[in-house]
């Protein structure tokens, strides 16, 4: 063992700081898995809605663990709310918090065990176990309530309290919690299972520290987080200098709340400013700001981390903006169930954009190897179901098969069926087995597959999930939805078409159908009637007529597409390459004669013919002027935005939204389609330093 005088700079060279980041690893991934094997919910064991983290001891990251990455930044919301609040904390105490409000996660069902981990004495670290808890209590069976219109509505919140005081548990609060929770058996057992994890990460880090040296171990950590830190800004840096802004709109039962993002990047910095998002609501849909940068923390991290630490330095290398009082940053009473769902999603979701944007600006860089449509987050749901078990007792459940939306293309391939993402390393969260789910709880899957809707472009989105099942019990089931977006489709870029929104309906056993919203609370599922849903797709990237024509006809073998849809939307003809290609021209051109005119038409006039930076996808800089990568017809003068010279394709859609597509002016080819509430200006704009710069020079 090592002494605490030791020089920790003379001892912990590099080679050493890794070896123990790999221990870390290891260790809490040990941890992780004491969770799934203690568990015994699906929504635990199954799905793997659950995490494990080490923070230092000031609550700043040292390594996660477990798929749930959102959870790492709410852990150190959560360490330092008890640091703030308790100052007795003693080797053997072990916390519990649960309220977005005061220092808990993403919503209140997210619970988190913390435990201080103590070396000679002095507080060194700490270890976080979080998991989705099948029920806090509240007004419906799971505790996600859209109904709610206040937080004492939903569910018990805990303010971080002692679940053990010096190894010693504090059967007071035990009683209080498993007096206000359905299905407390389980509840419980799950929560034991946290703190079963806990105790083992509790032990093995405690072991680590002792075995590395306090001091040792506090230099090895530093330097992770300033060579994360590093290395993450030296990415930042890459991308184009600019503003990138992106709007986008949480959909409320008919209502939109506008949500926008400013990305600046100004050498390594990389600032994310949603000021001007709507203010809060007495409704389900309300975040707060630690949750906003948890969510785009786990998404911005596909991106940008790769194959370095997540950890405090990732963290601290970007900063999130959120007025307080906005739907992004509400203050109680407002409900905070869905913090990480709904308006939270849709927050990520511009903030993607704008990323992308920049990276489409700056090719060559780290990020522009991951250049995609964003991923169809916000369009998700899921499903609570409450009634009776297979032997007749109560029983509360979350479905996540419903969020198996298709993940939106890549600028370069097709998106992926039945899975969210397109970059990264893994989904979010699993689907639990068909079996798993048919011996928990009264359901027959009748079918659980592929689906047919797809977004069409030169890289197609990927296909969601179709479900339907029925009860297997003698009594009625009811169910809770949450998720957004029954109008308002996720977006495609560079001219990809926008995403299905996902469905879901009953189909009565008296054969007719009565359709659902994606929020809705306490719809009842009869015996002999079938739930039916269908998850929606991922957005695509690129103009359908850019679509290679053998990936259509493909398509057509597959059964994907018709051939008669491929004429229509691809302008392929079968087995006809002058037909295709007369076809696609047509296309064109019939896009231009039904478009309106360009808000500020430009002269076709020479250009200069080296190309210039991209200013985003489809759009290349050339001196002072913005053309159409593909056919260089000028677009626009700096600093005007790109699109004041496209002709503008409307559509509107069931009466509440409108497409819009942004046309070549010589080839009628998409540049970029956009999705939004009708009346509502444009959605983005991206501002790369170099264009503004353009005009005065």
């Amino acid at each position: 063992m090592t002494t605490l005088q030791e020089n920790p700079a003379a001892t912990m060279n590099v080679i050493a700081v890794e070896v123990l980041r790999h221990r870390l690893e290891a260790l809490v991934a040990e941890a992780s898995r004491v969770i799934e094997r203690t568990a015994i919910s699906p929504i635990v064991v199954e799905n793997g809605d659950y995490c494990t983290a080490i923070l230092d001891g000031v609550g700043d990251l040292i390594i996660g663990g477990g798929k749930i990455t959102m959870q790492f930044n709410e852990s150190t919301n959560a360490v330092k709310t008890v640091l703030s609040v308790h100052a007795d904390i003693a080797e053997g105490d072990i916390f519990l918090s649960n309220d977005p409000h005061g220092g808990g996660g993403l919503h209140p069902q997210d619970v988190f065990v913390l435990r201080p981990v103590f070396v000679h004495g002095e507080l060194v670290a700490w270890v976080v176990n979080s998991a989705h808890l099948m029920d806090l209590g509240g007004m419906v069976p799971g505790s996600f309530a859209p109904n709610a219109t206040e937080c004492y509505q939903e569910a018990l919140r805990f303010p971080p309290v002692r679940l053990f005081r010096g190894g010693v548990e504090q059967r007071d609060i035990w009683a209080i919690f498993l007096n206000n929770v359905r299905v407390s058996h389980l509840v419980e057992m799950d929560l034991r299972a946290l703190v079963a994890g806990i105790n083992v990460g509790h032990d093995r880090l405690a072991g680590l520290v002792e075995e590395t040296g306090v001091e040792r171990f506090r230099f090895a950590i530093a330097d992770l987080n300033r060579r994360a830190l590093e290395a993450i800004r030296g990415r930042i840096a890459e991308l184009a200098d600019g503003t990138y802004r992106y709007t986008t709109y949480a959909e409320w039962r008919g209502t939109f709340h506008k949500i926008p993002c400013a990305m600046t990047i100004d050498g390594s910095s990389m600032v994310f400013d949603f000021e001007g998002a709507a203010p809060q609501v007495a409704s389900f849909l309300n975040s707060k700001d630690h949750v906003v940068k948890s969510m785009l923390s786990m998404y911005l991290a596909l991106y940008l981390v790769g194959d370095l630490p997540h950890n405090q330095g990732y963290l601290d290398a970007f900063e999130v903006k959120c007025t307080e009082g906005s739907i992004l940053n509400a203050l109680p009473p407002a409900p905070v169930g869905a913090a990480h769902l709904l308006a939270s999603m849709d927050a990520v979701s511009a903030a993607l954009r704008c990323l992308v944007a920049a990276a489409s600006s700056a090719p060559g860089s780290y990020v522009s190897r991951f250049l995609s449509a964003i991923p169809p987050h916000s369009g998700k749901f899921l499903l609570t179901w409450s009634g009776p078990g297979h032997a007749g007792e109560p029983l509360a459940w979350l479905m996540q098969d419903s969020s198996a939306a298709g993940s939106s293309a890549g600028a370069d391939r097709d998106g992926t069926d039945f899975y969210c993402e397109i970059v990264g390393k893994q989904n979010t969260i699993e689907p639990a087995d068909v079996e798993t789910t048919e011996s928990w709880y009264p359901l027959r899957i009748n079918f659980r597959r592929r689906g047919t809707r797809m977004a069409h472009g030169a890289y197609r989105g990927g296909a969601g999930v179709e479900l339907g099942f029925q009860s297997t019990s003698e009594q009625s089931l009811f169910g809770t939805s949450i998720g957004q977006h029954d109008l308002l489709s996720t977006a495609g870029s560079a001219g990809g078409m926008d995403g299905t929104t996902s469905r879901m309906a009953i189909q009565r056993n008296d054969g007719t159908r009565t359709a659902l919203k994606l929020t809705d609370q306490g719809f009842e599922l009869k015996p002999g009637d079938e739930f039916l849903c269908w998850a929606g797709s991922g957005a695509a990237w690129g103009d359908p007529i850019d679509r290679d024509a053998s990936l259509v006809e493909a398509d057509i073998e597959l059964g994907y597409i018709s051939p008669e849809d491929a004429a229509e939307i691809y302008g392929v003809v079968r087995g006809d390459e002058n037909a295709t290609r007369e076809r696609r021209t047509e296309i064109g051109q019939t896009r231009l004669a039904r478009g309106r005119a360009a808000l500020v038409p430009m002269e076709q006039t020479d250009v200069p013919s080296e190309r210039g930076l991209p200013i985003g996808p489809n759009v290349d800089q050339r001196g002072d002027v913005a053309v159409a990568s593909a056919s260089g017809s000028v677009l626009a003068q700096a600093p005007r935005p790109w699109t004041d010279g496209c002709p503008v394709l409307v559509e509107v859609n069931e009466g509440a939204t409108e497409r819009r597509a942004y046309l070549d002016p010589i080839t009628g080819h998409f540049l970029h389609v956009e999705v939004v509430p009708i009346g509502e200006g444009i959605s983005f704009e991206y501002l790369p330093t170099s264009w503004v710069e353009a005009a005065r020079q």
